[in-house]
C-alpha cells in the first residue's frame, strides 16, 4: 500500500512539474522581463562579481560566485540568494510544485561582500548601513499559475540586488505567511541552536525590515563571519471549486388569504367599460317593456 501511494505522488508531481514548463513560457510570453523562460532569475544582471579570495573593495550584496556554505541548488554562486522547500522535507529548490494543506519554508543568505580588513580601515564604504531586506509573498495562486517568491537585500550604501523562487500549484491555493515564523540567524544570533531572532511583518511591506550583525539595527560588517540567513514558514489552503446553489423546490401553498387580481390600467378601463355597458342594457329593457305594457 506504501509502495502504491509513493507512485502515484511521483506521478503527480512529475504531471505538476510539466505544467511548471509550460506555464513559464505562457507567462514569459505574457509578462515580459518580469518572468523569464528559462526559471527564476535574479538581478541587476550586469553587476560585477567577485571570489572568496578577491572579495569586494566595498559594501556590495551577494555577488560572490564561489561560495561554499550554500545549499546545493545555487551552485557557489551568492546571486541565487532565496530557495523553497517543503517544510523539513528534502533539498532546498529554486522552482516547486506546491499543493493546498501543506507547509512550506523559505530560506535567504545575505552577505556584505566586502573585506574584512576594510570594516577598519575604511568604515564608511565597507560597513553597511540601513541595511534591510523585503519579500514579495502571493496571497493566491489559481491552477497551474507561476507564483512568484522575490526577495530584496537594500542598504543605503549598497546597490540592491534581488532573487526570486518559483511555486506552482494543481489546484488553487491561499498561501498565509505563520506569523512569528520569520527569523535570522547569523553567528550573533544563535544561528547553531536554531532559535535565531525573530523578524517582524515588515519583511513583508514596501519599506522591508531592517536587519544587522549582532542587532537589528541595520548595521552590517564585509566578511563571511558575518554574513547570515533568513527563513520564515508559509501555509497553504486549497480554495474549493465554486458550487452552484441546487434549485429550491416550490413552496407549498398556505392558510393565508388567496392573493388579489392585478388591477393594472388595463382591468380598470375593461371594468369600467363593462359595467357602462350592463347599465345600458337594463335602461333599454326598462323602456322596452313600458312601452310593450302602454301597448297592450
Amino acid at each position: 500500500m506504501t509502495k502504491q501511494t509513493t507512485k502515484t505522488k511521483t506521478w503527480r508531481s512529475a504531471l505538476v512539474e510539466l505544467g511548471l514548463a509550460i506555464s513559464t513560457v505562457a507567462v514569459a510570453l505574457l509578462i515580459g522581463t518580469t518572468v523569464s523562460a528559462d526559471g527564476p532569475s535574479w538581478g541587476p544582471q550586469d553587476r560585477p562579481t567577485f571570489t572568496m579570495q578577491n572579495p569586494a573593495p566595498r559594501a556590495v550584496w551577494n555577488s560572490i560566485i564561489d561560495q561554499t556554505i550554500l545549499p546545493p541548488v545555487a551552485n557557489g554562486d551568492e546571486r541565487n540568494f532565496i530557495w523553497v522547500r517543503e517544510f523539513g522535507v528534502g533539498e532546498f529548490q529554486n522552482t516547486l510544485a506546491i499543493q493546498g494543506g501543506r507547509q512550506y519554508e523559505v530560506m535567504m543568505y545575505f552577505h556584505n561582500n566586502a573585506a574584512d580588513n576594510l570594516n577598519r580601515e575604511d568604515p564608511r564604504n565597507a560597513i553597511m548601513f540601513r541595511a534591510r531586506t523585503r519579500v514579495i509573498l502571493p496571497d493566491t495562486l489559481e491552477a497551474q499559475e507561476v507564483g512568484i517568491i522575490r526577495a530584496y537585500l537594500m542598504a543605503d550604501n549598497a546597490d540592491t540586488v534581488w532573487d526570486e523562487v518559483w511555486i506552482i500549484s494543481n489546484e488553487a491555493v491561499e498561501i498565509a505567511f505563520v506569523p512569528g515564523s520569520a527569523r535570522l540567524f547569523n553567528n550573533s544570533n544563535r544561528m547553531h541552536d536554531g532559535s535565531g531572532r525573530v523578524l517582524p511583518s515588515s519583511l513583508f511591506s514596501a519599506s522591508g525590515t531592517l536587519i544587522g550583525w549582532h542587532d537589528l539595527d541595520g548595521v552590517l560588517p564585509g566578511c563571511t563571519y558575518y554574513s547570515g540567513w533568513i527563513r520564515f514558514v508559509f501555509n497553504t489552503v486549497a480554495i474549493e471549486e465554486y458550487k452552484p446553489i441546487p434549485p429550491q423546490p416550490p413552496e407549498e401553498p398556505g392558510d393565508g388569504p388567496e392573493e388579489l387580481p392585478e388591477t393594472g390600467p388595463v382591468e380598470v378601463v375593461g371594468v369600467m367599460v363593462g359595467t357602462t355597458l350592463l347599465v345600458i342594457a337594463v335602461v333599454y329593457y326598462v323602456r322596452s317593456r313600458r312601452s310593450i305594457d302602454q301597448t297592450v
